[in-house]
């Protein structure tokens, strides 16, 4: 049977050939009900109808993995795993005896978080998920990964100058009067430097890190094809629809590398703040002809972190409380304005 049709041919064309070729085979092979996980109710027909759109769906997250890139992570993953291992396993034989199940489970949280870190942008990207998501995860896990928040590699400035030059088709000095070379914040996808723009301007440059692109698609499109592979042996898991939140958080991370999407939002939530003469925030203007889509250049605004109370409280006529519930209100509506916007 061949799992893949032409592409001239119309949807009702392979969906029909598809169910006849699946009910011809299924019928002439009744073992195919053994062959089925354990618990499921799906017909031959239906089991080989959802392993052909299995295969299907794979192969079409392969093509759009370049080989080499798909080799390259299958290798750093394997590094990733036997380097936590190791590290694990180091950390146990200082205590000289067998380490026991609450041992072994309290090592959790910090030996996945650091396999994390070692698998590099993506896991980074899902550890800091982790870390936002309170109500989703245990709290052990919420508190270790909160490290992913700040603790990414920096990239050396001589790279980032190659990303800027390279992707602003200029020479730094012709659109920046000064760059710090170290970093304000460096996190999974991009870091951030200060800089004055030679008409004088305090901004702040966020700049995509090398090879993000290629990374975040060969490892997204591994976790989407496993989620769909859970989906095909257990169907119950489609009721929780793994296969349709990784679709999403794929789609959304991969528009994350499109810096001129994200200035382009930008833009509209100030329209938005302006037309209903919201005064109490704000959001930094960006600068089009020293952006691009590896490259956001933005209006450099002063302020203190949320997690300091102190300066909140000498900076806000509000209470602390009050005012990180304002900031999250805020939040929440820019959130909801880009979704209906996209």
């Amino acid at each position: 049977m061949p799992f893949f049709l032409p592409a001239t041919c119309s949807q009702q064309q392979r969906d029909g050939r598809a169910g006849a070729s699946s009910a011809g085979v299924a019928a002439d092979w009744p073992e195919l009900d053994r062959l089925k996980p354990f618990g499921d109710n799906r017909t031959p027909e239906e089991f080989l109808k959802d392993g052909q759109k299995l295969v299907e769906d794979g192969f079409q997250l392969a093509m759009e993995t370049p080989p080499q890139v798909g080799l390259r992570r299958t290798l750093q993953a394997t590094r990733a795993v036997l380097t936590t291992g190791a590290e694990l396993l180091q950390k146990f034989q200082g205590i000289g005896r067998a380490p026991t199940t609450d041992e072994l489970l309290a090592e959790v949280p910090s030996t996945l978080r650091r396999l994390f870190e070692l698998l590099g942008a993506t896991y980074i990207k899902l550890g800091q998920f982790v870390a936002s998501s309170p109500t989703l995860f245990p709290a052990e896990y919420v508190t270790e990964f909160q490290k992913c928040l700040d603790n990414a590699e920096p990239v050396p400035f001589a790279r980032i100058k190659k990303i800027i030059e390279s992707d602003l088709k200029k020479d730094l000095s012709e659109v920046f009067s000064f760059v710090d070379e170290k970093p304000l914040a460096t996190a999974s996808i991009a870091q951030v430097h200060a800089a004055k723009l030679k008409t004088g301007e305090d901004v702040v440059i966020k700049v995509q890190k090398p090879g993000v692109d290629s990374l975040l698609t060969a490892d997204l499109a591994f976790v989407a094809f496993t989620t769909k592979v859970l989906e095909f042996l257990n169907p119950e898991f489609k009721r929780l629809s793994l296969a349709d939140i990784t679709g999403d958080i794929r789609t959304t991370m991969l528009d994350e590398l499109d810096f001129t999407k994200e200035a382009k939002n930008m833009a509209e939530f100030r329209a938005f703040l302006a037309a209903s003469n919201n005064k109490a925030v704000m959001t930094p203007d960006v600068y089009p002809q020293a952006s691009s889509k590896k490259v956001l250049t933005m209006e450099r605004l002063y302020g203190r972190p949320l997690v300091d109370l102190e300066a909140i409280r000498a900076y806000s006529l509000e209470s602390p409380e009050a005012t990180l519930i304002t900031v999250c209100v805020c939040t929440y509506v820019y959130i909801i304005y880009i979704y209906i916007c996209m």
